[in-house]
């Protein structure tokens, strides 16, 4: 008899983004002839660099010819994208890595559950609320004990370690949803947590490009980091890859844990081993369109697209301040966390600006419970259609207030 594994039977499945396409078409049945204007979606708008979309045409013109022909893309990843990852993600700020400790895959969520899957069972696991729902997701489906460290706004969303231990600590700067950034003093304070309690943190770093000034970048400019710390990142926003599929986790072979008879094994050594028997590889196109982005011309063009974004970030919480609506994220981030007008919860907002406006952003309450009261505003749109967009929203939010007093 075939059974299945009835922890992952048990888990309800997550229903933030589709009760929101849920409402949307109920809206739009009631609407006819009219659109949503969405503000929560999390995928980019503007089109590859050019530099990026040569390379890909050139590696894939080489597929076609027997003498330059690529087959699977064994072992780490090719080292030409691996040497242009170390040298300009990390040497550039500081970091020495090996090419060992950079593994290329096909995005950031295909990372996190290699390297969450490696731990055992009874691992205990320490996110942040409000945080991003695949950390909590992947590990209720492995059975696992989730602690949450609220992140406030006393603190400006940014986690506080616990006074007790876990094994393993999720953290993400700049924040999706909050789009709040951890200072040095922040990471280092992490880094030290982790060392205290022999815990392993996982890093996800995928918005790292909007990152503006003198600011940290890597967990690993952090001092130590290297011996508790892996770090992800994705070319899905950095360059605009969510349509092509290509990011990096960097494994360092000094990041140790203890196996069922108490001796100290290396973390990475057991994530090659995993990743050996379930994945193949990224492509030679892929790779060779990521390693475009770190050409003059590439990561010039990718980083007008994020400067495209970040002006619309600019704009939202411009004109949300504007009339008085508290916000935090969109500097270094995609994204901007507004607090809700009046004291509304996050679905009791969202309906009222769907029903009234046709907009639709993401509630926080979706992201955990100390999300609610704030909505995620998404500043990955049309320049036009987010003007518009949040234009109706502040309106909506001026007569709010005033109902409310």
């Amino acid at each position: 008899m075939a059974r299945i594994d009835s922890t992952l039977y048990h888990v309800k499945d997550g229903k933030l983004f589709r009760t929101i396409a849920i409402k949307g078409l109920e809206w739009l049945e009631k609407n006819p002839g009219k659109s949503l204007t969405k503000l929560g979606v999390g995928d980019v708008t503007q089109p590859l660099a050019k530099a990026v979309v040569e390379a890909m045409k050139k590696a894939a013109d080489e597929m076609g010819d027997k003498a330059t022909f690529h087959g699977y893309a064994h072992g780490n990843g090719y080292e030409f994208l691996i040497d242009n990852i170390i040298k300009y993600d990390y040497n550039a700020r500081g970091v020495e890595l090996n090419t060992a400790d950079v593994f290329i895959s096909d995005g950031s969520t295909s990372d996190l559950y290699s390297l969450t899957d490696i731990f055992s069972r009874d691992a205990e696991v320490l996110v942040p609320d409000p945080a991003y729902p695949a950390y909590v997701d992947m590990n209720m489906m492995l059975g696992r004990k989730i602690h949450y460290v609220g992140c406030d706004e006393a603190h400006g969303f940014i986690p506080q370690p616990p006074d007790y231990g876990v094994d393993i600590v999720y953290l993400c700067s700049p924040n999706n949803p909050t789009g709040a950034l951890m200072e040095l003093s922040d990471l280092q304070m992490w880094v030290d947590y982790a060392k205290k309690w022999d815990a392993v943190i996982i890093m996800d770093s995928a918005y790292e490009s909007f990152i503006t000034g003198n600011k940290p970048h890597s967990i690993f400019e952090a001092k130590g980091a290297q011996d508790v710390a892996v770090e992800i990142r994705s070319f899905s926003k950095t360059a605009g890859f969510t349509g092509v599929r290509c990011s990096y986790a960097v494994v360092p072979n000094t990041v140790m844990c203890w196996n069922d008879v108490g001796e100290r094994v290396s973390l990475r050594e057991l994530y090659i081993k995993k990743k050996e028997v379930r994945f193949f590889g990224v492509g030679y196109v892929a790779q060779s369109a990521a390693n475009a982005y770190y050409s003059e011309s590439g990561h010039q063009e990718s980083m007008d697209n994020t400067a495209y974004y970040k002006n619309n970030g600019k704009v939202i919480k411009g004109t949300l301040e504007a009339v008085g609506i508290k916000c935090i994220g969109g500097t270094h981030s995609p994204y901007i966390w507004m607090k809700c007008p009046g004291g509304m919860g996050s679905w009791e907002f969202f309906d009222r600006l769907l029903g009234e406006t046709g907009v639709v952003m993401t509630p926080g309450a979706g992201f955990g419970p100390s999300g609610d009261g704030w909505m995620r505003i998404s500043s990955f749109g049309d320049a036009a259609a987010t003007k518009k967009g949040i234009d109706m929203v502040a309106e909506i939010c001026k007569k709010i207030t005033a109902e409310r007093g």
